[in-house]
Parts: structure tokens; sequence; C-alpha cells
């Protein structure tokens, strides 16, 4: 085991989907920053407009927390049949080469070419230049509907 690392979290943003119709497949989610009505953040390292697409992140580790309770996808008849399992995407856009991290929902299908699900859990992110740009992406084949809403919280743990 190595030494133990400073006590307590760098910084921390919470965010919010903005996002009420699909998302197409390859299309970042917009997301809303909640600092503006809660309060909740601290620390520089973590940045991100009111409104938008990209979070903006100093060198250091992150935990990316994604809690999205209910997930719409649907295919187009000419697709019926297909087997696609919804996927969201956090790409990190380093200096030395862009990483992705997927998120997974577990596919409830319902009507046919109709599903819902939930999507979350954690992922460990390493941003290695100054100013790092990451996105949630809709990976995969199927548009996303957050229709539950999602809630996003990016915590700097060194």
């Amino acid at each position: 085991m190595g030494p133990a690392g400073p006590a307590g979290a760098g910084a921390a943003l919470a965010l919010t989907c903005a996002n009420f119709g699909p998302v197409a497949p390859g299309s970042a989610i917009s997301l809303i920053n909640n600092t503006v009505n809660d309060g909740i953040s601290f620390g520089t390292t973590i940045g991100a407009n009111q409104l938008g697409q990209s979070i903006v992140l100093q060198p250091g580790v992150y935990l990316v927390h994604l809690d999205a309770p209910y997930v719409l996808w649907s295919l187009p008849d000419f697709l019926s049949g297909l087997q696609a399992l919804p996927q969201l995407d956090i790409h990190v856009f380093n200096p030395s080469g862009d990483s992705a991290f997927s998120y997974f929902g577990q596919v409830f299908q319902t009507p046919p070419n109709q599903g819902s699900t939930i999507m979350g859990g954690d992922r460990l992110v390493r941003v290695t230049g100054p100013n790092t740009t990451a996105r949630f992406i809709v990976g995969g084949s199927l548009p996303l509907t957050f229709d539950g809403g999602c809630t996003v919280v990016i915590i700097q743990l060194q």
C-alpha cells in the first residue's frame, strides 16, 4: 500500500441534465450548473457554464457519478429486432489522448422497439492537462431521452 494522500476532496460540482427530448447518438447532453440555485460546489478545478455541454477540468483524478433514473429509448421500425444496449459515455479530451468511460443501461423492453432503463454509476477519470474538457456523449446506436432527469456529481480526489 502506498502513502496516504491528502485528506478530503479538492473540489466538487453538481450538475443536472437539461435535455427533455431525444439526444441522438454521438451528441452531447446539455447540463445545468446547479451552483446558481443550490450553491453546491467548492474548489476551483472544476468549471461549467450555467448551461452547456462541456465541463472544464484541471489536472488530477476525479470521481464522476451519474444518476439517470428513467431513460427512454426507441428504435425506428426499420431496425425492429435489433439488439442494442443504451449507452452514455463520458469523454475526457486529454492533450495526450482522449479517453472514454461508458455507463450502460439495463434494458427493460416495453412495446416493440421501445424501452426504459436506469443508467448510473461511478467512474474514476484522470486529467493530464490544464483546461481539459469533458462531455457526456450518447454512445451506441440508440437515441436517449432523460425523462427522469439526471444528476452528475464530479469530485476531485487529488
